[in-house]
């Protein structure tokens, strides 16, 4: 290696911009074209050193000529050819590229996309999605077949007697709620419809926990009832008086919403009645009407997601508790400047947030393995959608870190280099 490259790695690694990082690229740009335009100046006066050699060359042989013309023996010492001023200009210019990469290598590498976890904290995070599996497979299980006695969701199977009596008949509270919040949507029955006793609640919008806030409250108002066919269209039929109580309407919606909870077929997902505008069957022989609505009599309701939700809010449960006693709550030191603060927080964050995605991916390989294995043998009940859900929200997380703008970062962390290389060249001095 040169001693003019040598220097320049020195040069570059200390850097005479120490006061202004932010303009670390644009001087090593200038740096560059003034070694450029160097070169250039060293190659033009070594041409000139060429041609001045070269005439000092015939210069000689005419006087060797003159001299045995004449008969006269003359000494004389050559000039050795010029050394080329160039090399130590064209090496380095030749060097700069990598040189400007090693500038920055460290840089780069010091500032990954995501942070390294410790082998403990990768060990916590899987043994948490190992954890949710085991709470998956043995509580939250899989619903079978009737709503009677659902033994395949022991959670579910709890909550379904919270509401009932010993006798399995409907608590005394809900069933005067029931009595008392009589509305128009609640009709077990339309032949030729598609709407029977066992999914009428699936059809009817009014009796959906979300969209039955805004069906449900215009039905009662309307005197109507909203529901979809088996064909997939939307139908509205006129069953009772109007009424302007928009209040009342409201209240008499949530009775009658809570006394459907604990009865055998439950109340379906929110937004699982969408379903049932998809009627067509497709390739698959099945429609996503049909599929849904066998979900929901086999158990697939409200309360079956509750007891999925839960396994997902036992992982973050666990997980808190460790990140908490590991890490604690990120406290700012009010004593560094707010772009050390900030910087600070992001790497706190995105450890986190890679932590977490960890937990849901075990959780979500766990769920994948019991879809799959009898006695579900890719039954869709198993699936725990929750569980889906979370990993669908922290796996964005994890995408809009990976793709976030990292140029605050790298010019914070070329402040570091910048303050060590000094430091190592006060050290050597």
């Amino acid at each position: 290696m040169s001693v003019l490259t040598r220097l320049a790695r020195r040069w570059l690694k200390i850097s005479n911009n120490h006061n202004n990082f932010f303009d670390i690229s644009e001087n090593l740009g200038r740096v560059k074209d003034d070694i450029t335009e160097a070169t250039t100046q060293s190659r033009a006066v070594n041409n000139k050193l060429k041609d001045l050699n070269s005439d000092i060359s015939e210069m000689y042989k005419d006087i060797e000529n003159l001299s045995g013309q004449l008969g006269i023996s003359l000494e004389m010492t050559r000039i050795s050819e010029s050394e080329n001023f160039s090399d130590e200009f064209e090496q380095f210019n030749i060097d700069f590229d990598e040189i400007y990469k090693e500038a920055y290598k460290e840089t780069r590498l010091s500032v990954p996309r995501l942070p390294k976890l410790s082998k403990q904290d990768l060990l916590v995070s899987v043994g948490i999605g190992l954890v949710v599996t085991l709470f998956d497979f043995f509580l939250v299980g899989t619903p079978h077949k009737g709503h009677s006695k659902n033994t395949g969701s022991p959670l579910t199977d709890l909550m379904r007697r919270a509401g009932t009596t010993k006798d399995g008949k409907l608590h005394p509270v809900l069933k005067w709620l029931e009595n008392k919040c009589k509305v128009p949507y609640d009709v077990s029955l339309v032949p030729g419809e598609g709407v029977a006793p066992f999914n009428h609640r699936l059809k009817s919008l009014g009796h959906d926990p979300i969209l039955g806030l805004l069906f449900a409250v215009l039905d009662i108002i309307n005197g109507t009832f909203t529901y979809i066919d088996n064909t997939g269209c939307l139908r509205i039929v006129k069953q009772t008086e109007e009424t302007s109580n928009i209040l009342m309407a409201i209240i008499y919606y949530f009775g009658h919403l809570i006394s459907d909870i604990c009865t055998s077929a439950g109340i379906p997902i929110p937004g699982w009645c969408l379903s049932q505008f998809f009627v067509d069957e497709g390739k698959a022989g099945i429609s996503i009407a049909t599929l849904f609505e066998e979900m929901y009599r086999e158990g697939y309701d409200l309360r079956h997601l509750v007891s999925m939700t839960s396994s997902v809010k036992l992982g973050e449960f666990l997980f808190w508790i460790y990140h908490s006693f590991q890490y604690g709550k990120f406290v700012a030191d009010m004593n560094e400047p707010l772009y050390q603060r900030e910087f600070d927080e992001s790497k706190y964050n995105l450890k986190k947030e890679k932590m977490l995605f960890i937990v849901n991916a075990t959780a979500v390989s766990g769920n994948i393995v019991k879809f799959v294995l009898p006695p579900s043998n890719g039954n869709p009940l198993s699936l725990n959608l929750p569980q889906w859900i979370s990993m669908i929200r922290v796996t964005i997380d994890i995408g809009r870190d990976l793709f976030r703008d990292r140029t605050p970062e790298l010019l914070i962390q070329n402040r570091y280099n910048i303050d060590k290389a000094w430091k190592e060249l006060l050290e050597d001095n």
